[in-house]
C-alpha cells in the first residue's frame, strides 16, 4: 500500500499485534523516503537514485498518488541513466501502467525522446499496449498534448516534519506559510472569508513572522526564472516562501503551479509584495 502511493491511509492507524504496530510506525520515514527519491529522479540525480535504492531495490517500485513511478518520470524528462538503472535492477517495470494505463513507453513518446522511446522498446516494452483510451504510445507521439505531463513533476504524498498542513517545521526561527491558516480551518465561522487567497490576515502574518525569520536571505542571484520554476514544480513551500519574505515575489509573477498549496503562495504573492514595499518605505503603487 505504501509503495503504491496509499500510505496516508495507514498514518493513523494502531493495531493490537506489536508487530504490526511496529510497521505502522515505519510508514512515516518511509514515504518521505519515497518522496525523496521521486524529487531525486525528477531532478536527474542519478546518483542520490542509486545511493537510495542500493539494497532497497523495491523503492523503484514506489509510486506517487497518480501511479507513477520513477521510471514513468525519468523516462518523460530524458534522464537516461536513471532509467538505465530502473530496468537493470527491477523486471517488468518496463510495461508498468499508471493511474491511466500509461507505461514509462508512452511518456517517453509525449516528450518526443526517441533516445528514451527506443531503450525501452530495446528492453522490451510492449508498443502494442493501450491506455484507458484504447491509444498506443505511438500515438501520443503525434498527440503529446492529449498526455497529462503535468503529473510527471508531482511528487508522492508524505508527512511533513511539522505539525501543519504546508510541512514547515516549527520552532523559533519558523515562518508561518502564507496559506497554513486556511489549511487547518482555524478560522471557524469564518471559513467563508478564509477563502480569500490574498487576505489581510494571510499578508499581515507573513510580514510579522519574516522579520524574525533566521534563515539566510535570498540574492536576486538566487532566484533566476528557471531556479524558481524548479521550486513551484518541486512544491518546495519553504523556498517559495523565502522568495516572498526576502522581497523577491515579482518573480513570482505569471506563475502558475499544479501543487495547490504552492498555488496559494503565487496567489498572494503580489498584495503581498505591495505590503512588503510600502513597510520598506518604497512607496512603489
Amino acid at each position: 500500500m505504501v509503495l503504491d502511493g496509499h500510505g496516508e491511509r495507514l498514518l493513523n492507524e494502531t493495531a493490537g499485534s506489536n508487530r504490526v504496530n511496529k510497521f505502522l510506525t515505519s510508514v512515516r520515514p518511509l514515504m518521505i523516503r519515497i518522496r525523496e527519491l521521486h524529487s531525486a529522479a525528477i531532478n536527474g540525480d542519478s546518483a542520490k537514485v542509486e545511493a537510495m535504492t542500493e539494497g532497497q531495490s523495491r523503492l523503484l517500485t514506489s509510486k506517487d498518488q497518480n501511479g507513477l513511478t520513477i521510471l514513468h518520470k525519468a523516462a518523460a524528462l530524458g534522464h537516461r541513466t536513471i532509467v538505465e538503472t530502473s530496468l537493470g535492477t527491477v523486471r517488468d517495470q518496463k510495461d508498468e501502467p499508471d493511474n491511466d494505463g500509461y507505461t514509462p513507453l508512452f511518456y517517453a513518446a509525449a516528450s518526443q525522446n526517441k533516445e528514451i522511446y527506443d531503450l525501452l522498446v530495446k528492453a522490451g516494452a510492449d508498443v502494442n499496449r493501450v491506455d484507458k483510451r484504447k491509444k498506443t504510445a505511438e500515438y501520443y507521439r503525434e498527440h503529446p498534448k492529449e498526455m497529462p505531463m503535468q503529473h510527471v513533476y508531482q511528487l508522492p504524498d508524505a508527512p511533513r516534519n511539522s505539525g501543519d498542513s504546508l510541512g514547515v517545521p516549527d520552532g523559533p526561527n519558523r515562518r508561518r506559510s502564507v496559506s497554513t491558516d486556511r489549511h487547518q480551518g482555524g478560522d471557524g465561522g469564518q471559513a467563508a472569508k478564509g477563502k480569500r487567497s490574498t487576505s489581510r490576515r494571510e499578508t499581515d502574518q507573513v510580514s510579522s513572522d519574516a522579520a524574525a525569520a533566521a534563515q539566510a536571505r535570498l540574492s536576486e542571484q538566487d532566484v533566476t526564472p528557471g531556479q524558481v520554476d524548479v521550486w513551484i514544480r518541486q512544491g518546495d513551500l519553504e523556498k517559495l516562501e523565502q522568495v516572498l519574505v526576502d522581497g523577491h515575489g515579482d518573480a513570482l509573477e505569471g506563475k502558475t503551479a499544479w501543487n495547490e498549496q504552492a498555488r496559494n503562495i503565487l496567489k498572494v504573492a503580489p498584495t503581498y509584495m505591495v505590503r512588503w514595499r510600502v513597510e520598506r518605505g518604497w512607496r512603489e503603487w
